[in-house]
C-alpha cells in the first residue's frame, strides 16, 4: 500500500507546478487511506455479524460497529439499524447515545417505523433521502428525540422482497447527505443483507445438524436397543439346534450353520426318534430375518412333536415296524398345521426329512421340494435324494411320497442349503454345484474332513464379500468296522 500511495505520488509529482494542486493530491491519498479503513472496518464488523448466529451479543456488539462505521463514512451525528424478523416485527434495535431518551423501550419504537421517513422507505422499499427536513413533508419530528435534525437518510436493507432491516443516519445541518453518500449506504445495506441472509441459512442449516445428530441419537439408541433385542432372539434360536450329535457307534454325524444375518430362516436337526432311529433334518424358510426366524421355530417344533421325539406328548403312536413310515407323517400333519393357521402370511419351507435305523441302515425320506442330498457310496457310487414332494405349508391337502434306500458302512451322506451354492465371491461368481461335486468326490471317506474342506474352500471363495444368504449343511457318514473315523 505504501509503494501503491508512493507511486501515485510521484506520478502525479512530476506533472505539478504548485503548492496547491500538492496539497490537494496529498489531502486526496489521506481521504482515501481514510475511506480504506472505514471499509475494513466494515468488512470486519460483517465477518463479526457472521460469527456471531449464536450469540445475539456478539451480534449486538457488531451491528454496533457497523454503525459506527457507517457514521463514519457518511459524517453523520446519529443513526440507528433495525433488523426484522419474518413477520416484520423488530428483531434487533441499535442506536447511537443520546438518539432516543426511551432507547430501550420497546413501546417507543414502532411509531418511529410506521410514520415519517422511516415508514415512507419501508412502505416504498427504496432509499430516502431528505437534504433539509424543514422543506420535506417526509420527516416528523418526535419529542424524545434529543437532537434537532435537518439532514436525514434511511436505506432499505433488503434481499429480494424480503424486508430484513433498515438503517437510518441524521445531521443537524442541511444538505450533508450527496449522492456519494447514498451510493455508499446503499453499498453498505446490501452487503449487510446478504450476511443476514447467509446467517439465515448457516442457522437453517445448524438446526437441521441438530434435527440430524437428534434423529441420529434416536436411531443410535433404537439401533441398540433392536440389537440387544436380535442378539436374544439370536440366543434363544441357537436352543432350537442340536446341543450335540447322537453318539452312536459305528455313525458319525457333522454339521454347520452360519446365518447371514442375526437370525436364520435355515434349520437343521438330528434327533433320536424311538430306540435306535434316527431323525435327520435339514430345511430352509422362505425369506430371511425375524419372520423367517419365527417360522423356523414353529416349523421345528412341529417336526420334533409331530415325529415322536417327544413322546409323552407325541400324536403317534409308533410301533418298531412302522416307526419310520409313521413319523415320516410328520412332514404331511406340519403342512396342514401351516396351512390351516398361517396361510396368510403365505410361508413355506423346504424341507428335507430323513429317518435311518441305525441297526440296518435302511433309510426312509421325503423330500418336500428341498435341494436333492447325496448320498455317496463307499464304492465310489452316488445317489441323488430328488423331492417326493411340493414345499411344506404352501398347499392344503398334499400327499407326500415315501421313499426308501440304505446307508452301508463306507457311505457318505450330505444335505446342505442353497446358502452353499450360491455363496458370492469378491467378483460375483457363486460357489455352483459344480465346485461343490469336486469337494465332495475328494473328502467322501470322512465325514469330519469333508466338513472341515468345505468349511475352508467355501469362506475363501466369499472372502470379503457379504455373506448373502444363510449357510447350513450336515453330515451323515456309516463307518466301516476297520476304519479309525
Amino acid at each position: 500500500m505504501i509503494w501503491l500511495w508512493t507511486h501515485l505520488f510521484l506520478g502525479k509529482w512530476a506533472k505539478m507546478n504548485s503548492f496547491d494542486e500538492i496539497h490537494q493530491v496529498l489531502n486526496q491519498l489521506v481521504n482515501e487511506n481514510k475511506a480504506l479503513n472505514l471499509q475494513t472496518r466494515l468488512l470486519d464488523s460483517f465477518v463479526a455479524v457472521v460469527r456471531s448466529s449464536a450469540n445475539q451479543t456478539i451480534m449486538k456488539e457488531s451491528l454496533q460497529r457497523i454503525l459506527s462505521a457507517s457514521l463514519t463514512i457518511s459524517q453523520a451525528e446519529n443513526g440507528s439499524i433495525f433488523l426484522f424478523d419474518n413477520n416484520g416485527g423488530i428483531r434487533e434495535k441499535i442506536f447511537t447515545k443520546n438518539d432516543f431518551s426511551n432507547e430501550d423501550n420497546p413501546n417507543a419504537v414502532p411509531n418511529v417505523l410506521d410514520t415519517g421517513l422511516a415508514g415512507w422507505v419501508i412502505r416504498h422499499r427504496t432509499v430516502g433521502c431528505i437534504e433539509d427536513t424543514q422543506r420535506d413533508d417526509r420527516w416528523i419530528a418526535y419529542a424524545d428525540q434529543r437532537r434537532e435534525v435537518r439532514s436525514a437518510l434511511a436505506v432499505p436493507i433488503q434481499r429480494r422482497e424480503r424486508l430484513m432491516g433498515l438503517i437510518t443516519l441524521q445531521h443537524s445541518k442541511p444538505y450533508k447527505f450527496g449522492h456519494e453518500t447514498v451510493d455508499l449506504m446503499q453499498a453498505t445495506a446490501d452487503q449487510i443483507a446478504l450476511v443476514l441472509e447467509n446467517i439465515g441459512l448457516y442457522a437453517k442449516l445448524e438446526d437441521s445438524y441438530r434435527a440430524l445428530n437428534a434423529a441420529k441419537e434416536k436411531v443410535d439408541e433404537y439401533s441398540s436397543i433392536l440389537s440387544n433385542e436380535l442378539n436374544k432372539g439370536r440366543t434363544i434360536q441357537k436352543e432350537f439346534f442340536p446341543e450335540r450329535s447322537p453318539d452312536i457307534t459305528g455313525w458319525r454325524f457333522r454339521s454347520f450353520f452360519k446365518p447371514a444375518m442375526q437370525l436364520s430362516g435355515d434349520f437343521y436337526d438330528i434327533f433320536q426318534i424311538h430306540k435306535n432311529h434316527v431323525g435327520v433334518v435339514i430345511a430352509d424358510v422362505c425369506d430371511k430375518g425375524v419372520g423367517a426366524a419365527l417360522y423356523m421355530a414353529l416349523f421345528r417344533s412341529l417336526l420334533r412333536i409331530f415325529s415322536g421325539s417327544f413322546p409323552s406328548y407325541s400324536m403317534l403312536r409308533l410301533k418298531e415296524k412302522e416307526v419310520q413310515t409313521e413319523a415320516l407323517k410328520t412332514i404331511r400333519l406340519t403342512n396342514d398345521y401351516i396351512v390351516t393357521f398361517h396361510d396368510r402370511m403365505a410361508t413355506f419351507a423346504t424341507i428335507f426329512f430323513g429317518i435311518v435305523d441305525t441297526d440296518t441302515g435302511e433309510f426312509s425320506y421325503i423330500n418336500a421340494g428341498h435341494d436333492p442330498p447325496v448320498i455317496f457310496r463307499g464304492d465310489g457310487d452316488r445317489e441323488t435324494l430328488m423331492p417326493t414332494g411340493p414345499v411344506v405349508g404352501a398347499f392344503p391337502d398334499v400327499h407326500f411320497k415315501i421313499k426308501e434306500t440304505c446307508l452301508r458302512p463306507g457311505d457318505l451322506f450330505f444335505g446342505y442349503t442353497d446358502g452353499v451354492t450360491d455363496a458370492v465371491s469378491p467378483t460375483g461368481k457363486i460357489f455352483g454345484k459344480k465346485r461343490l461335486e469336486m469337494l465332495m468326490e475328494r473328502y467322501s471317506n470322512s465325514a469330519r474332513d469333508f466338513e472341515r474342506g468345505l468349511k475352508a474352500r467355501l469362506f475363501e471363495h466369499i472372502g470379503d464379500a457379504a455373506q448373502t444368504d444363510d449357510i447350513t449343511f450336515l453330515v451323515v457318514q456309516t463307518l466301516q468296522k476297520k476304519s479309525g473315523n
